[in-house]
């Protein structure tokens, strides 16, 4: 009795304990479904591998990889990593290292995938080489994909021309790059931390500035800043707010570019739009819109409109050049002549036109008529000549000599030739 009984508790302990291991490889089975991840255990002896949760993709485990060393002259791992995981597995086996872990990448009916490739040794022979090895292959494509966008985002925001700084929530920086530091001159380590600030302007412009990217999420301009060595630089700004999972304001982004070289040069290409390039007074086209304006507005004037009698037989006989030096003396005693609110202008060839603006005096436009006829009549000395020139000046006033611009400019142009055809 004593023995059956011995007997049945022996038998019922082994049931309990068999019982007991199948949940537990029921438990692992289901773990190892549920991590998506591949067991393997590899006996070293007789290249014996057996695999648990097998992928449907992944129908061909890879070759010279858990099994490196053995022979196999084909391989499904990329050639470009194969190397690196024979050398990784050799070391762990030689002992040169604690585990084997490695990624990299083998062939799948999805192409190429990546696998993060963990072992280890588990039992060795009498001689400690190792007998057997077990570990887990894991499919890391997806993380590797998203760490590769990641690298190519910071080093595209990284190097790219335009700068890039990153503030809080509070308008204080947090990241720049380095073209950031190229424009403004500053540093990261000189900015981390600061508030939102340009120095040419008012705090309450950045508050409407902060407040529409809080309201809009965005907001587009062109500012002025000052290098960090005191020149001043033009930038083309766009501020963006970043939003978290909670649609809740996480950062602001702000890009910009430095337009400095291109305003210089638009202010340049207006100048030259506006400016005759020999005498440097304010062209034909710059008159036209200035003379429009003023009758737009309604604002009394005179146009004193006149050229130089004989001009061509001077070109004739001394040549361009006398004439060219000609005309940039006369432009320089004439600019004398009016008042500080006047303006004079070369209409092209000898034609010049003085704008006397807000008066109608006859006083006054007859002396200024007087002065340039004056200032005229004294001798030019050019390249060795003393050249005399006399003058024929047509005059208009606006409004009782006409209604627009191209009418008054068509009267002071005939009062002109009829002063001409009268002997100058």
């Amino acid at each position: 009795l004593g023995v059956l009984i011995a007997f049945g508790t022996t038998l019922s302990a082994r049931r309990q304990a068999l019982l007991l291991l199948r949940e537990s490889e029921e438990r692992l089975k289901l773990s190892l479904w549920g991590s998506g991840d591949q067991l393997w255990d590899w006996n070293i002896s007789n290249d014996d591998l057996h695999r648990h949760n097998t992928w449907r993709h992944l129908k061909k485990f890879p070759e010279d990889g858990i099994r490196a060393g053995i022979g196999h002259s084909k391989s499904n791992i990329h050639p470009q990593d194969i190397k690196k995981v024979q050398h990784t597995l050799q070391d762990y086996l030689n002992g040169q290292t604690n585990h084997y872990e490695q990624t990299y990448r083998v062939a799948s009916d999805k192409g190429w995938v990546w696998v993060l490739d963990r072992g280890k040794i588990v039992a060795y022979d009498d001689r400690q080489q190792p007998l057997r090895m077990t570990g887990t292959l894991k499919d890391i494509t997806p993380l590797v994909k998203a760490e590769e966008r990641l690298k190519m985002l910071a080093a595209s925001i990284t190097n790219i021309s335009d700068g890039v700084c990153i503030y809080d929530h509070e308008f204080k920086i947090v990241e720049t790059n380095q073209s950031f530091s190229k424009i403004t001159g500053y540093r990261r380590e000189d900015v981390l931390g600061r508030a939102l600030q340009f120095n040419l302007y008012s705090p309450d412009y950045l508050d409407q500035i902060k407040q529409i990217v809080q309201q809009q999420g965005s907001w587009h301009g062109e500012l002025e800043d000052l290098h960090k060595d005191g020149t001043m630089y033009q930038v083309e700004l766009t501020f963006d707010a970043i939003y978290d999972e909670g649609n809740e304001i996480s950062y602001y982004v702000a890009t910009f570019s430095d337009i400095t070289e291109r305003k210089n040069a638009e202010r340049e290409l207006r100048r030259l739009s506006n400016t005759d390039t020999l005498t440097g007074l304010p062209n034909r086209s710059y008159f036209q819109v200035s003379h429009s304006n003023l009758v737009r507005k309604r604002i009394m004037h005179a146009l004193l409109l006149f050229d130089l009698d004989d001009f061509k037989k001077i070109n004739d006989s001394l040549g361009h050049e006398v004439g060219d030096h000609l005309l940039m003396h006369v432009a320089e005693r004439v600019a004398e002549v009016g008042r500080p609110q006047d303006t004079f202008y070369r209409l092209g060839g000898d034609e010049f036109i003085l704008l006397l603006e807000d008066t109608a005096d006859v006083r006054i436009i007859t002396n200024a008529a007087k002065r340039i006829l004056d200032c005229l009549a004294q001798p030019f000395h050019i390249n060795g000549h003393d050249i005399v020139v006399s003058s024929s000046i047509g005059i208009v006033v606006y409004p009782s000599d006409g209604q627009s611009s191209q009418e008054l400019l068509q009267n002071a142009d005939t009062a002109m030739y009829h002063a001409k055809n009268a002997g100058g």
